[in-house]
């Protein structure tokens, strides 16, 4: 998240450190960054990041996202740990005893999916829970759940101005953004960028 220092001047450049293996020893030894998809060098690999998450943010995250919000069940909504009588499992991945069939678990369909997709694709640090709070990555991932978890209330909930299941076409008030005194914008009226005022000079 910061620039990179020059040759020479990072503490953690060789020949300056012993490079710990990912093998056996997640844990980073003092003195060490935080790395993301780290390579036999213990060097970030920003390239396949990137690919990652570009790749798996519109064909997993995505799709994911829309149909999270489409649950209206906290317990569907929040964890894959979920068997079809509707009870939660206290480890999703325990054999014994066998559980029942799964609601939630294979279609990212649960803001609890959503986070650890993110926690995968990023690599690294952000990929062992025990250090994942180490990366700086992980505030604004956590951050980010926090967001949709008030999306969804406000679906499930309706907003301070509006109801639960109102119909919203484009003659719907845009509360609490005001025209006048007694008017609120409408989409309707917003879609023309000069009547907000401003426009850009290639239009």
């Amino acid at each position: 998240l910061s620039f990179p220092l020059g040759k020479g001047y990072n503490p953690t450049d060789k020949p300056n450190y012993t490079i710990p293996s990912l093998n056996y020893n997640p844990f980073t030894p003092a003195g060490y960054p935080t790395v993301r998809h780290p390579n036999a060098n213990y060097e970030d690999q920003y390239d396949l990041l990137n690919h990652n998450i570009s790749l798996y943010a519109s064909t997993v995250l995505r799709p994911g996202v829309y149909q999270m919000l489409q649950i209206n069940n906290y317990l569907q909504f929040s964890n894959h740990a979920l068997r079809s009588d509707g009870t939660e499992m206290e480890n999703a991945f325990q054999a014994h005893p066998p559980p029942l069939v799964f609601v939630g678990f294979g279609h990212f369909a649960s803001i609890e999916m959503c986070h650890n997709f993110f926690h995968a694709v990023a690599g690294g640090h952000m990929s062992v829970a025990d250090i994942a709070g180490f990366d700086p990555l992980f505030f604004f991932h956590h951050t980010a759940i926090d967001r949709l978890l008030a999306l969804w209330q406000a679906i499930i909930n309706g907003t301070y101005t509006e109801e639960l299941y109102t119909v919203v076409n484009d003659y719907t008030d845009l509360t609490p953004f005001r025209k006048s005194k007694t008017e609120f914008w409408k989409p309707s009226t917003v879609r023309d960028i000069e009547k907000l005022g401003y426009t850009y000079p290639e239009l």
